[in-house]
C-alpha cells in the first residue's frame, strides 16, 4: 500500500526537496521530517493539495502522462503526478534528480533480475562486524553505481571523464574517474545474458577498457567473451533482502524476512570489488 499524503527523500537532501514541494504549494512544512539515521532517509507527512495540483500539472503535461500511462499498463496516481513535476524541476534546474519516492509497505515491481527469475528464501546470518575505519591512513572506499552513470549530485561533471554527464555508453571515452584526483578501481559485472540464442557482443561498462570484467563461475548465463577478465561466485548467492512482502513474477507476494538467495554477475562483482578493497586496505594492492 502506498501512503498518498507521504514521500521518502535522501536525508542530504529533503530541505531541498521540502522548499520545492513549499513552492508548489503542497506541503506547508508544519509537521517536520522524520530522519532514519542508519538509512538516511528521510519521511515528509502531510502532503496537501495533491489531487489541486495534479490536474494542473496533467493539462501541461498530458502528452507526456499519457505516453507514460500507456507504457506502464496504469494511470498515474495524483502522488505519481506530484513527483513526475518534482522530478522534471529539479533535472532542469539542477541537472540531477535527488532519491525520492513513494512511501510503501510493499515493494511494487518485480525483483527479478535480467530474466533469471525471482528470489529463493535465504538463510539468516549476522551482519558483519565493522572491522574497517576509513581514515586518512586507510583511504579506501568502495563506491557502487549503476549502469549508465549519470551525473548526480554526489558526482560532480568535473569528476566524471565524460560528455553530457554520461559515462557508460560505448560512444563515450572507455573509462571514467568516479572521484578525481583518487586512484579508482573500477569493477563492473559483466552482464546475465549468456544464455540467450544470440548475446551481444558487449556489456557496458564492463566491456570497456580499463574495467574489471566479472563473470559468475560456472554459470550459463555468465557472458562468455574475451573481454570478461575473472570469474567469482555468483549462483544461488546468500544475503540480506527486504524484510516486507516483494510482488513476485506470478503477482503473489512473499515475505522473505531480511534474507535471499539470488543469481547474477551483480553479486560475483561484489565478491571481487570486496576482495580488492580488502586487499588494498591490507597494503597487499
Amino acid at each position: 500500500m502506498t501512503v498518498q499524503t507521504e514521500l521518502i527523500v535522501d536525508s542530504r537532501y529533503v530541505e531541498d526537496v521540502g522548499n520545492k514541494l513549499k513552492d508548489l504549494r503542497v506541503w506547508a512544512g508544519a509537521t517536520e521530517p522524520e530522519t532514519d539515521d542508519v538509512l538516511q532517509l528521510s519521511l515528509i507527512r502531510d502532503l496537501a493539495g495533491i489531487a489541486e495540483f495534479a490536474t494542473k500539472t496533467r493539462a501541461k503535461y498530458w502528452q507526456e502522462i499519457s505516453a507514460l500511462e500507456r507504457r506502464g499498463g496504469r494511470q498515474f496516481t495524483d502522488l505519481d503526478v506530484l513527483l513526475y513535476e518534482v522530478r522534471n524541476q529539479f533535472a532542469s534546474e539542477l541537472g540531477a534528480l535527488p532519491a525520492i519516492g513513494k512511501n510503501r509497505d510493499t515493494l511494487i515491481g518485480y525483483p527479478q533480475h535480467k530474466g533469471l527469475g525471482d528470489p529463493d528464501f535465504g538463510d539468516r546470518i549476522d551482519p558483519p562486524g565493522n572491522t574497517y575505519e576509513v581514515t586518512a591512513e586507510n583511504p579506501v572506499r568502495v563506491g557502487i553505481v549503476d549502469t549508465p552513470l549519470y551525473w548526480h549530485p554526489d558526482f560532480p561533471k568535473d569528476q566524471i571523464e565524460a560528455e553530457d554527464g554520461v559515462a557508460a555508453e560505448p560512444d563515450r571515452k572507455g573509462i571514467y574517474s568516479v572521484w578525481a584526483g583518487h586512484a579508482t578501481f573500477v569493477v563492473a559485472a559483466a552482464g546475465n545474458l549468456g544464455h540467450i540464442a544470440r548475446p551481444p557482443w558487449q556489456i557496458w561498462p564492463a566491456a570497456m577498457n580499463g574495467v574489471l570484467a566479472v563473470g559468475a563461475a560456472g554459470a550459463d548465463f555468465s557472458m562468455k567473451r574475451d573481454w570478461v577478465d575473472t570469474e567469482a561466485d555468483g549462483l544461488q548467492v546468500n544475503g540480506y533482502y527486504l524484510d516486507k512482502p516483494v510482488r513476485l513474477s506470478d503477482a503473489s507476494e512473499q515475505n522473505f524476512e531480511g534474507f535471499a538467495r539470488w543469481s547474477g554477475t551483480s553479486f560475483a562483482a561484489a565478491a571481487v570489488t570486496g576482495k580488492i578493497a580488502h586487499d588494498i586496505a591490507c597494503g597487499k594492492r
